[in-house]
Order: C-alpha cells, then structure tokens, then sequence
C-alpha cells in the first residue's frame, strides 16, 4: 500500500550541477508507517540479494531503541536461512501473519517490526521455530494471551498433521496461526488425546482452531459436536451456531467448500462446518451479518425467493438491489448460474436474485466491500 518512485533532491548539488555524483540512488517511499517500513525491507532485501553484504556488512543485530513502534534485528547462521524461510518463504510469512508483525530476512539478519507486543511474539515464535531443528520442543502455555489450547484424539493426530505435516501447513497458511503439539512421543500412549497449541492473533487462532474441529470431526464424529446446540452468543467476540437440517449442509459447502467461502468472505466472517454445524465467529456484526447470509442461501433451495419472505431490507448498508430486465437476466445469470458466480470470485460477494414487491426481478448485492 505505498507509492514509490526515485527522486532527485533539491539540496543534491552535484545532481543538478549535471554531475555523476556518487553510485547511490534515492528511492522516495510514501504512505502510512507500516507501509513504508515493509516496502523499505523489501527494496533492501532485493539490493542484498543483487549485491550480497552491500548492507549486511555494517549491520549489527539488536532490539529496536524505539518504545512504541520500531524494528528488531536478529542474526542467523547461513546455514539457518533454509529453515528459518520456508519453502517459497512459507515460514517467514507465518511469523508474519501470526505475530501480527513485518517479518523480512534481508541476508542472514532477521528485520522484525511493529508493536513492541508483535515484535515479541514474532521473535519468540522465531526462536522456537529455530530449536525444532534440535528436536521436539515444550511451551508453557499457561497465563498466555496469544494461545489457544485445542485437545485432539490421538486416533487423529496423523490425520490431522498430514504427510510430512501437510495439512497443518495448509491450515496455518489459510489463517497465519502458528501450531504445535506439545505432547513428547514418549508420553502419548499414557494418554488418549494430544495436546495443539495454536499461536497467533485471535481472528486467525479462531480460523485455526474451528478448521482443526472440522477436520477432526470427519475423522471422529461428534467428537467436539455430541453436546452442542444452536444459539448466538451475547459478547461482542464470540461464535453464532447454526444446525443445518435434511440436504442443507451439502447445498451450503458447496463445491469443494466454495459456497461456504463465498459466504464467508462476503460476510467478512468465520465460517466453518464442524458436524452438522456452522460456527459463526467474529465480532457481532460480523457474525450476525454471516448468520443472515447463510440463512439467505438456504430459503433458495426451494426455488425463487421474494425479498419481503427473506426479510431483505434496504436499511442494510451491506445490501444493494439492482432491477433487471428479464430479457437481461440470462446474460446476466450465465449457463448455470456462472455468471454470478464469476462476479461473486472477482467482487468478493453473495449474489442472488429475487422478487420484489411488484414482482419485479432484483439482482440482490451482498457484502462489505473488504474484499475489493
């Protein structure tokens, strides 16, 4: 979110005397604080990799002098950059995402930035990343504010871990948590589940944790579901519950989970399918705008809908209607319905059509605009 472009200063004699001057080029970069320090580890990390020790040989590792917002530094070993990057620096970026800081490796030195509170989490989760290469490694948890704690079966910890660790990758990956079991091999006969930490900010602790239910739920049914019931919570964080019913949960997934993402992402919400529930979660609006969504969705499977039946009001600052001619609607619509669909992936919407109180057709607009 920066503009940036090479500049020639005013007070740079030689530049406008029409000499040389010396090699060096002054790069402007504009924008807010956090923008500017990304975009700046950015352009340094392409000047170390295109003259390698340019800037790393007058660099020192340290924390930032700075109180409130800086940049910490840490050195590694050349032999550490592999693991500590990641495959296609999968590694670097959840640090990132999960500390909630700007995490750049600019030659061997780690460059951390933000909060005080996100450079402390980045670099503790940094440093236990970097022991996992002597072996498995234990965490307090206990009176921790960016942790959530998650019991598992053992019958499901493979499943769950994947190949190579597989699949806890791709969840980690989706919402920038950072997770681990914590039980040594030696102990796991002595008990019948595992105990996985997943560390980060809480929107992505939230994703990760009700993408593990789900997932541990397929393997083992009603196994975090046996004694949930549908209702909303009254907090201003928490999670909305919905129990589908007959053919609903299949209608509302989708293929390959693409309804229920389109859901969430127009929302802007949690939105997961654990059993024969969906988990709302996110703040109440948040949370009560995906409830309605969903709700939306499932009135249509039983064909047309009218917005006064949906309950569809144009005091909704989320919701725009659209009148279509008739002779428009195939177009707009597409063969089977691809043409909003189409529109719903590039918008980042819930799209549908319904029928006034003329009996008119209306393009119903569903969404935030985060997206765009």
């Amino acid at each position: 979110g920066t503009i940036m472009f090479f500049i020639c200063l005013k007070t740079d004699k030689s530049a406008r005397r029409g000499r040389k001057g010396d090699d060096d080029e002054k790069l402007a970069i504009f924008g807010d604080r956090r923008g500017r320090r990304g975009s700046e580890l950015k352009v340094m990390v392409a000047i170390e990799h295109r003259l390698p020790g340019h800037l790393t040989k007058h660099m020192r590792p340290g924390p930032t002098d700075e109180d409130e917002w800086g940049t910490d530094v840490k050195e590694l070993k050349m032999e550490e950059m592999s693991w500590a990057l990641g495959k296609k620096g999968a590694t670097r970026k959840k640090l990132a995402r999960a500390s909630g800081a700007i995490v750049e490796y600019v030659g061997n030195f780690v460059h951390i930035a933000g909060s005080p509170e996100e450079r402390g989490y980045a670099g503790e989760y940094l440093s236990w990343i970097m022991r996992q290469l002597d072996g498995p490694i234990q965490i307090p948890c206990k009176g921790r504010e960016d942790v959530t704690v998650l019991e598992i079966p053992q019958e499901c910890v493979g499943y769950v871990t994947g190949l190579k660790r597989a699949t806890l990758s791709r969840i980690e990956d989706e919402w920038g948590a950072f997770m681990l079991f914590m039980d040594r091999k030696e102990d796991a006969h002595k008990k019948d589940t595992s105990t996985l930490a997943i560390f980060g900010l809480r929107r992505g602790r939230r994703g990760a944790e009700l993408k593990v239910m789900s997932t541990v739920e397929g393997k083992t049914p009603l196994y975090f579901t046996r004694d949930v019931r549908e209702g909303d919570e009254r907090g201003e964080w928490g999670t909305d519950i919905y129990k589908f019913r007959g053919e609903e949960l299949s209608y509302a997934l989708g293929r390959e989970g693409s309804t229920k993402k389109k859901l969430a992402r127009a929302a802007d919400c949690i939105m997961e399918y654990v059993g024969e529930f969906a988990y709302i979660s996110g703040v109440k609006e948040e949370r009560r705008r995906g409830m309605r969504y969903l709700r939306w969705l499932l009135k249509q499977r039983s064909g047309a809908v009218r917005l006064d039946e949906l309950g569809v009001s144009k005091s909704y600052k989320d919701i725009h209607q659209v009148t279509i001619p008739k002779e428009a609607i195939p177009e707009v619509m597409g063969s089977k319905g691809s043409g909003l669909r189409s529109i719903e992936e590039d918008t980042g919407t819930f799209l549908f059509m319904a029928r006034d109180e003329d009996m008119a057709d209306v393009l119903v607009v569903c969404g935030t605009g985060t997206f765009l």
